[in-house]
């Protein structure tokens, strides 16, 4: 026996009514408006007859629950995979650092090498300022290839003063040399600084370099 379905339109009042209050839904207003009601609540509702309805509102709110919680479980699995990638990333980040930070120290250990070389095949009928700093035991023009120019703006300080005291404590250099090892370092913004003031050729080291963390350390991101 086949079913007939009617439109929307083709039911009395009274069976847009009973529908809407077996469905726990308002059942004031126009005509029209008990079917927009009615077709709010399920789009679906007009491909059956309207009194076998219900079990078919069911599996359909049942459904679009089960796609909002699918869409949910969509979203937690992209921000899940968003987390790793930038997991992945700072791994990769870290990774590339120790790298060049490796490079730099192999660097930093051949321009040692060739210093202590030149140093040691230096000889006497040479110019005194060839052959020695102004301690007169290393060549302050070698070393300072080694350290890495300061400006004020894109060089980390604490990382500069790291590799100036390493330089200081493996050529043994005194005050004198670390001062003129800064001199010839300071470029641009950092060297306009330390000619600003005539007392920055007289004071110690560590005086020096602690007014230019005052001055340069917060500045540097």
């Amino acid at each position: 026996m086949s079913i007939t379905v009617k439109a929307p339109s083709e039911y009395l009042i009274n069976e847009l009514k009973a529908a809407l209050r077996e469905r726990n839904l308002h059942v004031t207003g126009s005509k029209a408006e008990l079917i927009e009601r009615l077709t709010k609540h399920n789009p679906n509702i007009w491909t059956r007859p309207l009194m076998a309805t219900t079990g078919a509102d069911e599996e359909y709110h049942d459904a679009a629950q089960e796609d909002e919680e699918m869409a949910s479980d969509g979203a937690r699995s992209g921000e899940v995979e968003d987390v790793s990638t930038l997991l992945k990333d700072k791994e990769w980040e870290l990774l590339r650092r120790e790298r060049d930070l490796l490079a730099r120290e192999l660097a930093f250990e051949r321009h040692r090498n060739e210093a202590l070389s030149n140093t040691s095949m230096s000889t006497p009928t040479a110019p005194f300022e060839e052959r020695y700093g102004v301690s007169g035991h290393v060549n302050i023009r070698a070393i300072s290839d080694l350290l890495s120019e300061f400006n004020g703006v894109e060089c980390n300080y604490q990382n500069w003063v790291r590799e100036l005291r390493l330089l200081g404590t493996t050529y043994n250099l005194t005050d004198n040399d670390l001062k003129i090892l800064i001199i010839r370092r300071l470029k641009g913004r950092a060297l306009k600084w330390f000619h600003s003031k005539p007392e920055h050729l007289e004071i110690r080291v560590d005086e020096l370099l602690e007014q230019m963390w005052l001055t340069f350390d917060h500045l540097i991101v």
